[in-house]
Parts: C-alpha cells; structure tokens; sequence
C-alpha cells in the first residue's frame, strides 16, 4: 500500500495519518461492555420502561384535562429522554446522570419556566380559571323566572340507582307531595301513607335518601333536570328546588345574559358589557403581554418600593457575607494562635457553632422573643443602658440593624468553619519564610493569609451571597418583613427582600394574591443572580487552566 504525503499551508509535506483498523470499535472497553446486556437485561430494562410509560401517559392525560399543560409537557420531555438514555446502547453513561438530570428538569427547570410564563399572564386570585372553567361556571348560573314556582324536595333511589325527586310547593308545605320523575310531567303521589314530614318512605321501589345520603349525592343530583323538559325542576340547595333556567348562554365568543339581553365580550380575561360598565365574574386567565412589567415600572405605588427593595436586597447580601466572613476569620485566626491552648481552641470553637447546629427557625423566633418592644431583654437593655427606643422592629432603621444582627449570628459559625479549615492547608513554610524576610503580622497576613483563604472559600462566599439573597426564613419569621411601608400599593415592608415581597404578593396580599407580578420580581431574581453564578462559572474556569 503506498502512501501520499499531502502538502501543507507552509508547502511542507504533511506525515501520513495511520489507517485506523477497521476492526477497532470506538469508545472505551468499559462503554462497550457496559453497551452488551443479556436478554434478561433487556427484558427488564423493557418491562420498567413500560410501566414508567403507562402511569406517565395516565398522569399527562389528567395534567392535560386539568389544564396544567406545563406539568403535563415536561413530564412527558423528561420521561421521553429517560426511555432515550435506557434503550440506546450507546448512552450508557448518561444512565448515571439521568435520574439527576430528570430530577432537575423536572423540580427546577420546570417551575422556574412556568413562572415566566405567569409573568406575562393575569394570574391572580381573581383570574385562577382558564377560559374554559369561567364560561362552564357562567353558564350554570341559574335564576328564578318571575311567577316560576319553588319547591321543598326529598330524593329517592332505587336499586339500579336511578333517581327521582318528591317535590312540595315551597309556599304551601300542607300540599300533596308531587313526585318528579327527569323528563316526565310531575304526578301526584297516589301510595301508601305519609310520614311525619309529609313524605313517604317509598314511591314505587324507590326508597327516600336520609339526610347524609343526600349530601352525598347532592353533586349528581344538581346536574340532573327532574319533570318536564319545557319547564324542569333543579336543585339549588339542600331544601329548595325549583324551575330554574339558566342565565347565561355562550355562543360564538359572546356571552349573552338572557335575563337582560345584555352580551358581554372577553376582555382581558373577564366577560365586559359592550359599555364597560357591567363585569362578570369569575374571570380567566389569558395572556397580557408586558403590561405586568410596565405596571411595576410605571406605576410610582409600586416602582419605588421594589426599587427600595431590591436595593436593600442587594447590600443585605454584600453586608451579611461580609460581616459573617469577618467575624468567622477574626474568631478563627484567634483560635489559630499558638498563645491558645489546643484543648481551650477546640472548646471555644464548638461551643461557638452552637448557633449553626440549632434549627434557624427556633433560634429566630428566640430572637424576636429577645426584640419584643415590650418584653424583649435586647429592647430593655438597649433602653436602659443606651436609651434606645424599646420598638426595634417596629422602626424601619433598628428593624434593619435587627434583622443584620440576627443574620450575623446565625451565619458567623459557618464561615469560622471553613476558614479553621483553610487555614490548616496553609503552609507553615510559606509564613516562615514571610517570617524570615522581616514580615510583620499583619504584612504575613495580608500577603500571604488573606489571598490564599480567598482563593479556598471565595466560592461559598459566593454562594453565601446567593442564600443570602433569598434569605427568606429570618425576614419573615423575625418580623414578617416589617415594618410596612406607606405610600404603596403593595404590601411591602421596609425589611422586606425580594424574596420575601414575592411571597406576599403571591399568597398573602390582603386584596387578593397577585401571582404575576409575583412571578415578573421572580425573573427580576433570577436575571439578578445570573451574573454572580457566571462569574463563579469563570473563576472556575481560571483555577483549572492555572491548576
């Protein structure tokens, strides 16, 4: 076999690239024979993906009836590329990383893109209903024509479990009992005797439902039209019946109300009168475009405080990972002194992470036991010795200075642990011979300390800022993030994060939930965070070129 030499750019002939063998498969040895499963392997792998299958195309088709399309989609994204990983032999190491990945998309990735979505929706506790549900909710309004007539009512069932109704006129409980039967004009009742009530036990082997009975088939019983079709009699309630017509008729986009004649068109999800004065409720979703986004930035009772907010967000991340990084080196470098005993250092230290091992819930609710403006010990102490005002949390300035002082305590402990441990892996060479060379403390600190601990734990600096950002247990439990601002449309505190000035919007505003704009201040979040995990993605790329 003869070989050509191919020329390169420079003119210099290239080398002959060796004939790869047609016989060498390729990927690793390990790849290949993890690809080569037994038929048994196979028929279980095939069996599990099968019942995987099934329940998941039960629960896509019950997500998509209910409407939570969103659900419905990344379920069946996620269980389709497990079904890829499990039965294509050449993904054989992503069977490790599928359960994660599935996991991932599924708790994180999904919500997360939901939420955008809500951002460009009305979603709100007056728009819960798609289109659908409103127009079938509107169309089961009933109402009373003038001179129909109303009824008290027992039901009755036989064993087949048909149903049918004896009615007596609801002006004249002394009247004969009727007995209405779906589709069938209504009868006098012609059997046996009556019972106490003015109702008989049984009307041609159907047997009277007692009160428990009746509730429970009272779902069912309402749907059903009893007498005449011209003029049938529904239930409205437990004791009234009567020939109601319904008021509503949708046709065409339009909703028309019998009674008024009057049509109401959709309008931003609710059904409007042509001259927007009458509304229907209970109005729907649909989408809105940016008008959430224009509301939060043109309207001043919202704008400026989310704007205060987020600020207030931002320097409560810098200043808490600050100050706990400082007083976790300060304590850590203290005990790392030669003057202390090792015994004492390691006494001191653990009895200084007590406030990382108890449960942050209880140890904030003990805080603002501590700040209570009437029987705290922190409030009359800061009364007696420093003539503070006793309402800490009730006073925007010493509720920020509060809620920093408690943030403090609770973190410093996780920062004393990690800079303890990197200052172990410092080596002693490096500061002796910083020692040597004339270097005071503080110098071998600066120079040697600091920039090799920064270059160890400037990653869970990072991350702490980011916990820090969403720190939402210790704003809400020490003081609901209090206390409330004036001048706002929102309910916003002056101790609020975004975080937390989420969550009210979204569960507990006092004139009704605003999911939407809860979920435009969670993209705010999200695009807010997204450099600092960018950053963090770049810093690791540096360290592996240097390393």
């Amino acid at each position: 076999m003869s070989t050509t030499l191919t020329p390169s750019p420079t003119g210099r002939p290239k080398p002959p690239r060796p004939p790869r063998s047609p016989l060498r498969p390729r990927g690793s040895a390990a790849s290949r024979a993890a690809a080569r499963r037994s038929p048994m392997a196979w028929t279980l792998t095939l069996i599990a993906m099968v019942i995987i299958d099934v329940f998941t195309l039960v629960a896509v088709s019950n997500f998509l009836s209910e409407g939570t399309w969103y659900l419905a989609g990344a379920l069946f994204l996620t269980v389709f590329g497990v079904n890829v990983v499990a039965l294509v032999p050449g993904l054989v190491p992503m069977r490790w990383l599928a359960p994660g990945i599935a996991l991932l998309v599924m708790l994180t990735i999904a919500p997360q893109a939901y939420s955008f979505y809500i951002a460009f929706t009305n979603y709100s506790s007056d728009h819960l209903l798609n289109k659908d549900q409103a127009v079938e909710a509107l169309e089961s309004v009933t109402y009373l024509p003038e001179g129909a007539a109303t009824y008290d009512w027992r039901a009755y069932e036989n064993e087949e479990g048909e149903t049918l109704l004896v009615v007596k006129p609801g002006e004249d409980p002394a009247a004969a009992p009727l007995v209405a039967e779906p589709g069938e004009a209504l009868r006098p009742y012609s059997g046996g005797e009556l019972a106490d009530d003015g109702y008989p036990a049984e009307v041609d082997g159907f047997a009277q439902l007692d009160t428990p009975a009746t509730a429970r088939a009272l779902d069912e019983l309402t749907d059903t039209e009893f007498g005449p079709a011209d003029t049938p009699i529904t239930i409205q309630s437990m004791g009234l019946a009567g020939e109601y017509e319904y008021r509503y008729r949708y046709q065409d986009g339009v909703l028309t109300d019998v009674l008024t004649d009057r049509e109401y068109r959709p309008v931003e999800g609710t059904f409007t009168s042509a001259d927007g004065q009458f509304e229907l409720s209970p109005s729907f979703q649909t989408t809105v475009g940016w008008d959430n986004f224009t509301e939060i930035f043109t309207n001043p009772g919202i704008r400026g405080p989310l704007l205060e907010i987020f600020l207030w967000t931002i320097f409560y991340a810098v200043a808490v990972v600050v100050g706990q990084l400082v007083i976790g080196m300060i304590i850590a470098l203290a005990l790392n002194s030669r003057d202390i005993p090792r015994r004492l250092a390691k006494i001191i230290r653990s009895l200084l992470l007590l406030p990382y091992v108890v449960p942050m819930y209880l140890t904030v609710l003990v805080w603002a036991a501590m700040l209570n403006a009437n029987l705290g010990i922190i409030t009359e102490l800061g009364e007696t010795v420093f003539g503070l005002d006793r309402n800490w949390l009730g006073d925007p300035t010493m509720a920020r200075f509060a809620l920093l002082l408690v943030t403090f305590w609770l973190g410093f402990p996780y920062f004393l642990l990690i800079v303890s441990g990197a200052l172990q892996a410092i080596p002693e060479d490096l500061l002796e011979a910083a020692q040597v060379e004339g270097a005071g403390w503080w110098a071998r600190f600066r120079l040697v300390v600091f920039p090799l601990l920064m270059r160890m734990i400037s990653p869970l600096i990072i991350l702490g800022m980011v916990g820090n950002f969403n720190n939402f247990v210790v704003t809400f439990l020490l003081n609901s993030g209090g206390p409330p601002m004036t001048d706002t449309d929102t309910p916003a505190g002056s101790t609020d994060l975004l975080i937390s000035y989420t969550y009210k919007l979204a569960f507990v505003f006092g004139n009704g939930s605003d999911y939407a704009q809860a979920a435009v201040i969670t993209m705010m979040i999200f695009v807010v965070l997204i450099p600092v995990v960018a950053s963090q993605f770049r810093r690791y790329a540096v360290w592996a070129e240097e390393n």
